[in-house]
């Protein structure tokens, strides 16, 4: 199994929806209640002095979102899927104008032309100010995308795996559900990422993973049509 650093699991599990946990000196995920999947969360990493929102879009985490912020701008704010959007608490537009005009970014394939959302592939210039790296690894949504932060190794994956329940005492990776015609593509979507530079795996849903087996765990598991999630 992969290193999991009980303490801040710990912190997630008593967290309720809506409240923040830091579970490192730069990194803090705000508790999200289930949606579509398990319970899980969106993130906050700070870098450089820069601040890059991941998938923070739910009302329920707005306030602790702005208590974090405490008036500073983001740099983006970084959506994985387009499900997020429609889960979102306003428009794209609203959102940037929430976070101090801060540019919402997604993969092109997933924007469906919406105002307020800029695709990833025509603005590079932004994810090399914050060091972030992305990865389409379509099947669960056509543009659903990894981001890689480059000098953590902190992979934030979405919903292109899930890690395990809470309650759990050890990780065990599945993934959603994932179309026949769509698999091939998924496939090559994660044979894309490079497997030295990751050090945790962050998902949208169940527990994050650390440690030097954690990408290895969660590709094997994205790669197996056996490992679909099923509760």
């Amino acid at each position: 199994m992969s290193t999991i650093l009980p303490s801040f699991i710990a912190d997630i599990r008593a967290a309720r929806p809506g409240q923040s946990v830091a579970i490192q000196d730069n990194l803090t995920l705000f508790r999200v209640p289930k949606q579509r999947f398990r319970n899980g969360q969106t993130y906050a990493l700070t870098h450089e002095n820069k601040i890059t929102l991941i998938d923070t879009v739910h009302a329920i985490t707005r306030g602790a979102v702005d208590r974090f912020l405490n008036g500073r701008t983001p740099a983006a704010l970084l959506i994985t899927h387009s499900d997020l959007v429609g889960q979102a608490l306003g428009s794209p537009t609203e959102l940037s104008d929430w976070l101090g005009g801060a540019p919402v970014l997604i993969h092109s394939y997933d924007s469906m032309n919406r105002p307020g959302l800029h695709p990833l592939e025509s603005n590079t210039p932004i994810l090399e100010d914050i060091h972030v790296a992305y990865h389409h690894v379509p099947g669960h949504t056509p543009g659903s995308t990894a981001y890689l932060h480059l000098p953590t190794g902190y992979l934030f994956t979405g919903d292109i795996i899930v890690g395990n329940n809470y309650e759990k005492p050890h990780q065990h990776f599945t993934h959603a559900p994932i179309s026949d015609a769509d698999w091939a593509l998924n496939k090559v979507g994660w044979e894309g990422i490079p497997v030295a530079g990751v050090k945790a795996v962050l998902p949208l849903h169940g527990q994050p993973s650390f440690g030097p087996q954690a990408f290895a765990e969660a590709k094997a598991a994205g790669l197996d049509r056996a490992r679909l999630m099923r509760e």
